[in-house]
């Protein structure tokens, strides 16, 4: 050490020896300032976040306690079904047994909604909930009429377990919910032939639904009639000579009928249908114009859903068909009893017995020739048929002689020769059904 350094050291000894004694614990005094107000501010806050934790915990409960209240009284009270849900969403987000209920169009998906509360409670708009909410109890409620007596049934395990649905490009309560955090998916399936058929008179403009001119749905609950939709827009298009007419050019020049939409894609037809026509029809079933499009429901068809699902989810599929049956089964494998959609299939008996059942939808429809039908099975065989098929195979609610019966059906729907998958596909190659344009293949 040198001498200068140890000069210092002996200097600064020597100064704090001889300080007085007052001076030092006034020093030490000032430095302990600080530390007590730093211990006091964090004293302060987490006291602080103890009391809003506290009273948070307290408003939950109350507000839970009051939904349980408001739905005891009046099951039917919009706001207590709200605040459920919302409870339901911030909890059962991750839930072990989270059903999505994926809906493609035209397969029965808003009768089996009607059976589930979440489609009713995530309506925004007040009084399509309404009409919805007051669907669902009365299908919940059966009245004896030889005893003047009212059955009502509890809500479902199913409609428990749905938290979450999707159709074509809506997502409840989002996308991420739907495609991630899905234990299980519970979806509609009808043949894919019958489902087109559905498209194009549900489109339709033929079809439009009006009340004193005006035009209204034909359900309560549904927002928007799609065939007074196409009307007007055919209307404005014709109005305003637009170069995009599609609905215009589909339904009034191209195809008025099933029948020859179904033709577009017949062997024998590649010279008696325009080659624009002829692409205009394979454009619509390829869903050319995406969700908001004319046809937005064959856009989001099985292969849309398939692709998007979650891999390696249980899949629980609802044959249109066989709709109250497999609800029912459903139901029960859940741990319900499943009397309420055994209720629901007991009045569709009714109905279809009756002698004076009337058709609810009034569409008007016109016949499709076998000759068609096939055709149309051809033109999706390796689309459509293939994916509703795959579906089907994946259901974990279904045997193997279940699946095996249906895919008969579906084959001889087709074709009353057809027996298997692999004679459908031999089936519909020595067709030689007519290839899309090659301006839709760029498309």
């Amino acid at each position: 050490m040198s001498v200068s350094t140890i000069s210092s050291v002996t200097s600064t000894t020597t100064t704090s020896a001889t300080r007085p004694r007052g001076q030092v614990k006034e020093a030490d005094r000032v430095l302990k300032i600080p530390r007590t107000c730093f211990r006091l501010v964090i004293i302060y806050i987490s006291a602080a976040i103890s009391v809003f934790l506290v009273r948070i915990n307290v408003t939950f409960r109350d507000t839970m306690d009051f939904a349980r209240e408001v739905m005891v009284e009046d099951p039917n009270n919009i706001v207590g079904w709200r605040v459920m849900d919302s409870r339901s969403q911030l909890f059962n987000k991750k839930n072990d047994n989270m059903i999505v209920f994926v809906h493609p169009g035209k397969t029965g998906g808003t009768t089996i909604g009607s059976m589930l509360q979440v489609l009713c409670t995530s309506r925004t708009k007040a009084d399509s909930r309404e009409y919805c909410l007051n669907e669902w109890n009365d299908r919940h409620n059966n009245h004896n009429t030889t005893t003047s007596k009212t059955l009502v049934y509890p809500e479902s395990q199913l409609s428990r377990s749905t938290r979450a649905f999707w159709h074509v490009n809506g997502y409840y309560p989002n996308q991420a919910t739907v495609q991630h955090d899905a234990s299980q998916y519970l979806i509609s399936l009808r043949h894919p032939v019958e489902r087109v058929i559905s498209w194009f008179y549900y489109m339709h403009p033929i079809n439009c639904h009006t009340v004193h001119g005006i035009p209204t749905p034909r359900q309560n609950y549904t927002l928007i009639d799609k065939a007074c939709t196409t009307q007007r827009r055919i209307q404005r298009q014709q109005k305003q000579k637009q170069n995009d007419n599609r609905e215009e050019r589909f339904y009034n020049q191209c195809f008025p009928t099933i029948q020859q939409f179904a033709m577009a894609f017949h062997h024998k037809t590649t010279n008696t249908i325009s080659q624009n026509c002829q692409q205009l029809a394979h454009e619509t079933l390829q869903g050319y114009g995406g969700p908001n499009g004319m046809a937005g429901h064959l856009w989001a068809n099985y292969s849309f859903y398939k692709s998007r699902m979650k891999p390696q989810t249980p899949i629980l599929v609802v044959r249109t068909d066989q709709l109250w049956q497999d609800l029912q089964h459903i139901e029960q494998r859940l741990g319900g009893t499943g009397d309420v959609f055994a209720h629901q299939l007991e009045l569709q008996q009714q109905q279809q017995s009756s002698s004076n059942n009337n058709n609810t939808t009034d569409y008007h429809k016109d016949p499709l020739s076998s000759e068609g039908y096939a055709a149309l099975c051809c033109a999706m065989v390796n689309t459509e048929m293939k994916s509703h098929r795959e579906l089907l195979q994946a259901a974990t609610n279904l045997d193997a002689q279940q699946k095996q019966d249906t895919m008969q059906q579906v084959y001889q729907k087709c074709h009353p020769t057809l027996t298997s998958w692999s004679d459908l596909k031999r089936f519909c190659s020595s067709k030689k059904a007519p290839a899309a344009p090659q301006a839709q293949q760029q498309q």
